[in-house]
Parts: structure tokens; C-alpha cells; sequence
């Protein structure tokens, strides 16, 4: 408003209202709000790293349980294919082990972690379980080609699935061991 309008007798605007006690006024002092904010150009360095180590385990765990639904091994003879995916294979807890993980993710990169989350290790060691559990399926799955290759005129292969699997195992497993030597460097 210019000074005409007050000097036609409109009233002047409200006060804005006070923030409540116990509430930060200055939302930019890292030492009035107690965590830095984005206008005082200071990053919160655990929480973004502990939102990377996250995000690598949810998008781990989302790959491994989406790996357990595509094909794992596939064969033909030029006129029939013939796949099976991992659920067909039995591979069940590959699938628990991937939903925890992409559970944990997620929990982790939350402003409070759940007490799934911040479970010391849980990432690391869902990872070594399901990279474990694909190296005793390794096994088993190269039987099924040896026999599949048996017959005259049958291809067979490993399929995505198993490959995304893996990749997902590694990637929790490196979420794990981010926020593992994130831990280590806090204590």
C-alpha cells in the first residue's frame, strides 16, 4: 500500500501472528531450528546419505523382487519356447529377502528411520542372503540348461531374471555397506 490509501483512512494491515513457543522464528539458523534448512545453503550430509544408501537398497530390493517374476531360464527348439521364472523354480525366499529389502529402503529414508531400518546391518546382510541364495540357485539352474541342451536341436539360456536378481543383490548390498560405514564414521 502507498501512503494515499492510509491517509484515506483504510487500516493498516495485521501484524503477522507470532509463531508459538517452543517453534523456531529464523527457519535459515541451523542452531534455532535444529537441522540446517535449505535457504542456509548447509546440506544435512547424514541424512543425504543415508537417503542414498536407502535409495539403493528400495531400488535393490524392487529389482530383486521383480527379477523373481521374469524368466530365469528359457529353451527352444525353433518352434516351442519354454521359460520358467523364479516363482515356478521356488525361488520364494529370494523373493521375502528382495520385499524386506525394498522395505528397509524405504524405511530408511524416512525423517524418522522405523526400527526395521535401523537395524544395524540389516541391508548388508539381506544383501549376502540373496546373493547367497542365487549362488545355490546357480547351480540348479545350470543343471536345467545341461538337460534342456541334452535334446537335438534345444537351446536354452539363463534368463533376465536371474540377472536382474542379482544386480538388485548387489545394489542392496551396497546400500548396506554405505550405511554400515556411514555408522562407523558416527560412532
Amino acid at each position: 500500500m502507498d501512503e494515499d490509501e492510509h491517509s484515506q483512512g483504510l487500516p493498516a494491515p495485521p501484524d503477522p501472528p507470532a509463531a508459538p513457543s517452543g517453534f523456531a522464528t529464523d527457519l535459515s539458523d541451523p542452531a534455532t531450528s535444529g537441522r540446517p534448512s535449505a535457504r542456509s545453503g548447509i546440506p544435512d550430509t547424514t541424512s543425504l546419505g543415508r537417503n542414498k544408501a536407502g535409495m539403493l537398497s528400495l531400488i535393490g530390493g524392487l529389482a530383486v523382487v521383480i527379477g523373481v517374476f521374469l524368466p530365469w531360464v528359457s529353451s527352444t527348439n525353433g518352434a516351442i519356447t519354454d521359460s520358467h521364472n523364479g516363482m515356478s523354480i521356488g525361488t520364494y525366499g529370494t523373493l521375502f529377502l528382495g520385499a524386506m529389502a525394498a522395505a528397509g529402503g524405504f524405511g530408511s529414508m524416512q525423517r524418522r528411520p522405523s526400527p526395521l531400518a535401523a537395524a544395524r546391518g540389516g541391508s548388508l546382510i539381506n544383501g549376502a542372503l540373496i546373493l547367497g541364495l542365487m549362488a545355490l540357485r546357480w547351480g540348479t539352474l545350470q543343471d536345467y540348461l545341461e538337460e534342456a541342451r541334452s535334446f537335438p536341436g534345444v537351446t536354452a539360456s539363463i534368463g533376465p531374471g536371474v540377472w536382474l536378481a542379482m544386480a538388485g543383490g548387489l545394489m542392496v548390498l551396497a546400500g548396506g555397506a554405505m550405511t554400515w560405514v556411514q555408522r562407523q564414521k558416527g560412532s
